[in-house]
């Protein structure tokens, strides 16, 4: 939370004057700004809530308080990441990756044919925080673009039409690593998640499923009976129905290499509910490991299309006003989560402030946050060997893209 004085050419702001003001984003977190109708712009001062209020600079003593006046805008920033609020970038290379897949996805359902190598499940593989939930977020207009690009005025249709089901296995469903029922069918892991979002009144989690199972137990809760209910909910028949079906986090599921992990399972699963659906459903899927994925893929003619996150450009976030600022953006390597945290840690300091710090200062704080948000980056067996470090270190030195399939070194 920053506080500004709401004063405007020397004046106390009212309402009116103050439903005029914009929030702009700048590296220190979101600012507020005033255009006027003539084009002048007005910036209000920051002020440090740890001086007094009676201060010159702010108050006075002799402060008195008009009747309509507002003193204080109050800017409030997200809790944890403002990654969200970013304009989303690297569509246009996503869009034409899709094209081609869903169409041939949409022909082979619309015709009947249930073969493997004619329905891909998209991946999203790729490492913490690079930006794989912001992906699954923005993949209906994804979609809705790739259809565009076919050509296909059915297919075009289908999508803007598309229902999107959010399944997670982290945040507020999140998975202690086994399924829900072991010993029954892996679907329901998914089933369970999809229905909780249907639910109106959603409570905890966790009551929701245990009460589920104790209750409804004999049910046969599959993918594709809660597909059923949405058909029923929205007075569809459900060959007219279009799903996206956003499956989130399956790193969370056990993996132990075999195809009875629960990993594999619930991956399998999907595939078959996908390949087989009467309602026309879309199947992304994303995770920060790789191996178990395509493991689990490894013996299936089922064919995937691997999607990753792009990238991202720092000046098309925030416009750096300083040396130090385009400096420090562009060490953050494109990675979204630490673009993310060097934005918080900015935010602590003010532009005079910043060009006082080293850069390795300020870097030390990104790492320390990072870790505190996102664990150790480095607590891995895999950094205990000093060769898979030098080969590691040179991937990084040569500023090359690596997409999961890649090899670096002896390194897949």
């Amino acid at each position: 939370m920053r506080l500004f004085l709401a004063k405007q050419d020397g004046n106390w702001m009212n309402g009116e004057g103050v439903v005029a003001v914009k929030l702009e984003k700048a590296a220190g977190g979101a600012v507020p700004v005033l255009v006027d109708g003539h084009g002048n712009r007005y910036d209000f001062v920051k002020m440090d809530p740890t001086r007094w209020i009676k201060n010159s600079k702010y108050f006075g003593a002799n402060f008195q308080p008009g009747k309509g006046q507002i003193h204080v805008l109050v800017v409030i920033d997200w809790e944890n990441f403002s990654g969200k609020d970013w304009p989303y970038q690297g569509a246009s290379e996503l869009v034409a990756v899709l094209t081609d897949p869903l169409l041939d996805h949409y022909k082979a359902w619309e015709a009947g044919n249930e073969d493997k190598q004619n329905h891909a499940i998209n991946l999203v593989l790729s490492g913490p925080g690079t930006g794989k939930s912001r992906m699954l977020d923005e993949m209906k207009d994804l979609l809705c673009k790739a259809a565009e690009r076919s050509k296909n005025q059915n297919l075009v249709k289908r999508m803007a039409s598309a229902y999107t089901f959010h399944v997670t296995f982290e945040d507020g469903t999140g998975s202690n690593g086994s399924l829900l029922l072991s010993d029954e069918v892996p679907e329901y892991d998914v089933s369970y998640r999809m229905l909780y979002q249907l639910t109106k009144e959603i409570g905890d989690w966790t009551v929701f499923h245990n009460e589920l199972k104790r209750s409804y137990g004999h049910l046969l809760l599959t993918i594709a009976t809660v597909v059923d209910m949405l058909a029923e909910l929205t007075m569809t028949d459900v060959e007219n129905l279009t799903v996206i079906l956003c499956v989130n986090g399956l790193q969370r599921l056990v993996d132990n290499g075999t195809k009875n992990c629960g990993c594999s399972r619930v991956l399998s699963a999907i595939c078959r509910f996908m390949n087989a659906s009467q309602a026309f459903v879309v199947c992304v899927c994303s995770a920060t490991v790789h191996l178990p994925i395509m493991n689990a893929l490894a013996d299936s003619p089922q064919r995937h299309v691997l999607l990753v996150p792009s990238v991202l450009k720092g000046d098309q976030i925030w416009k750096p006003k300083t040396g130090l600022e385009k400096q420090l953006m562009d060490d953050m390597g494109g990675h979204g989560r630490a673009l993310e945290v060097l934005d918080a840690v900015l935010q602590k300091y003010a532009r005079e402030e910043l060009e006082e710090f080293e850069p390795t200062g300020i870097v030390k704080k990104v790492w320390i946050e990072m870790k505190n948000r996102c664990g150790d980056l480095l607590d891995d067996e895999f950094y205990n060997s000093s060769s898979n470090v030098q080969d590691l270190l040179a991937a990084i030195l040569s500023r090359r893209r690596y997409d999961p399939s890649s090899r670096f070194g002896y390194l897949e």
